[in-house]
């Protein structure tokens, strides 16, 4: 095990430039949030060729540069296989605006960013909030901006909570990496109760981020939340999150297809999902686009939950087992038919939809294509963003 301290870098910030986190050791986060940051906000640069390695305070240097190949700066390189841990709920990893992250393992060689004990064999099933997680800046757009700002400008910025960093701005098609089977145990925060830390959260992540086989897993706040921005994500995992296993807010405008959630003894809603509070109109609206997804959650819960101007388009997907299946508020429920859709999808749950007063979820369900309101089989549908690949 190789401690990486906190407290002995400069302002807590890590230049990963010609770092790598090899999977021969383990790597311990220690003394609070870890800042990944080439220090400068400069467009950094680095060659290289041959790759060697030596360990030195706890990181595996490479060296070794040619001017045959080049490589931005500011990237945390991770190893297949690589194990990353935090010691306490003080500790998480934050990758800075104008950074990346590169954690591509492999089905037989995941990444893994989990708990002190969850290494050492000592974690119990139902064990929750044992580091902080995973955050990841970009300059994507987003809604939630300074007085007299308009959303989606370059002035557009906002802090994370719990102080995990700057987000946003106009580049889309912003890059911040990749995640590529990795999974996330055991992580979450509550410092208070406006700020928390979700298994990952994407704060004002592009487009050009690969987000694919990703689980997080017992999670003491939301598994993923999403922070505006434009990424989208495969193959998601997420189980055994204490409070909402997805959420999102600030115009978030990302696809996920091939989604897997399941609740176990705690758990809020499946998915919560806002524009932004306080001002449920504002732009670049939050409008997913969603498909194959899967969904079991808990009785006396809420299923999806769409309120506060979230658009979202759904398809090919099921929910069962919540006490709710669909819960519809605020403006959320004027974009039904329009900006939020639902197709070929099942609803098995006690009941189908909650907060339905003048019945206007009800009438959008009964003629929607290929919706069930009562668990049975539907036909699938094609979706409507070129993001999704063909599926069964």
């Amino acid at each position: 095990i190789y401690d990486i301290d906190v407290t002995a870098l400069p302002d807590g910030k890590l230049n990963p430039e010609g770092l790598l986190l090899g999977n021969d050791v383990i790597f311990r986060i220690k003394g609070g949030a870890l800042s990944v940051s080439n220090g400068s906000g400069r467009d950094l640069r680095m060659n290289r060729s041959k790759l060697s390695r030596a360990v030195a305070a706890g990181l595996l240097l490479s060296a070794g540069y040619s001017a045959q190949s080049q490589a931005q700066s500011c990237v945390l390189e991770i190893a297949p296989g690589a194990v990353i841990m935090g010691s306490s709920n003080e500790d998480f990893l934050v990758i800075e605006q104008g950074c990346q992250i590169d954690a591509e393992g492999t089905a037989e060689q995941p990444i893994q960013f989990t708990a002190e004990k969850a290494v050492t064999g000592e974690v119990e099933d139902n064990e929750r909030g044992l580091w902080g997680g995973l955050v990841i800046n970009g300059f994507a757009p987003i809604n939630d901006c300074p007085e007299g700002v308009e959303g989606g400008t370059a002035e557009c910025t906002k802090e994370g909570e719990a102080n995990s960093g700057i987000f946003g701005g106009d580049n889309p098609e912003d890059n911040s990496g990749i995640l590529k089977y990795v999974v996330v145990s055991y992580a979450g925060s509550n410092v208070d109760p406006e700020n928390q830390l979700n298994g990952i959260a994407f704060q004002g992540v592009g487009s050009g981020t690969e987000v694919d086989y990703v689980q997080v897993h017992n999670n003491l706040d939301d598994g993923i939340e999403f922070f505006g921005g434009t990424v989208s994500a495969r193959h998601v995992v997420l189980t055994g999150n204490a409070d909402d296993s997805l959420d999102w807010t600030d115009g978030w405008q990302g696809n996920i297809q091939f989604l897997y959630m399941e609740q176990s003894d705690s758990g809020d809603n499946l998915i919560e999902a806002d524009n932004r509070e306080g001002d449920e109109n504002a732009m670049p609206r939050s409008l997913p686009s969603i498909s194959n997804m899967a969904g079991y959650g808990l009785a006396g819960e809420n299923g999806l939950r769409f309120r506060r101007g979230t658009g979202v388009h759904l398809t090919n997907s099921f929910v069962v087992d919540s006490g709710t299946c669909l819960r519809i508020g605020g403006e959320s429920r004027n974009l039904l038919g329009g900006d939020l859709t639902i197709a070929g999808t099942s609803f098995g749950c006690t009941e189908t939809h909650a907060d339905d007063d003048d019945g206007a979820v009800e009438a959008y369900l009964d003629s929607a294509e290929e919706v069930s309101q009562s668990g049975g089989q539907v036909n699938p549908v094609t979706p409507m963003s070129d993001f999704f690949e063909s599926a069964a």
